[in-house]
């Protein structure tokens, strides 16, 4: 982790052209791979001064000709440019669909609904309570039976859990 932070701080300091700070230098006292690191950083930095100055190097009249390219202006204006015309054929093909489809849905006859008025239809008698009981008795009986359907699968249970276990059935 440390040999990450002096590169990062190798790094800083030739960008900067400052000197490392004092935690960098003690570390590259201690360190072969950092000072090995550092001198080939220098190298480079080396080289590509030298290429500068050289006769190699494209000098001031590259950074003016890209200049000039980016900032020369169109030759031809937005307005002066013909329109594009890459999405008539969408257009044409979209307008055609819409007219067809207009046309088959006009031309197509569709059944028409059959009015028939609610009158007409029987509508059963339901009886809410069977003849001779009284409602509240009525309403009992359902709930009765499940009670007793209950009580009956709980008794049932019961019988087999003690048969399991090996105890006498017990019954109340």
């Amino acid at each position: 982790m440390r040999c990450q932070a002096y590169r990062w701080a190798v790094s800083a300091a030739t960008d900067s052209g400052r000197d490392l700070p004092g935690w960098a230098r003690r570390h590259e006292a201690d360190c072969a791979d950092c000072r090995a690191h550092r001198q080939q950083v220098e190298s480079i930095v080396h080289q590509l001064g030298a290429a500068y100055e050289s006769e190699t190097w494209p000098g001031s009249g590259l950074h003016q000709c890209i200049m000039n390219a980016v900032h020369r202006p169109d030759p031809t204006p937005d307005s002066a440019k013909p329109p594009a015309v890459g999405w008539l054929p969408a257009l044409a093909a979209t307008a055609a669909m819409a007219v067809i489809a207009v046309v088959i849905f006009t031309a197509v006859e569709r059944p028409r609904p059959v009015e028939t008025p609610f009158a007409q239809h029987a509508v059963p008698r339901i009886e809410l309570a069977p003849a001779g009981l009284d409602p509240g008795e009525w309403l009992a009986v359902p709930y009765e039976r499940e009670l007793g359907r209950l009580t009956d699968d709980l008794a049932s249970g019961g019988a087999f859990l003690a048969d399991c276990l090996g105890w006498d059935s017990v019954v109340r």
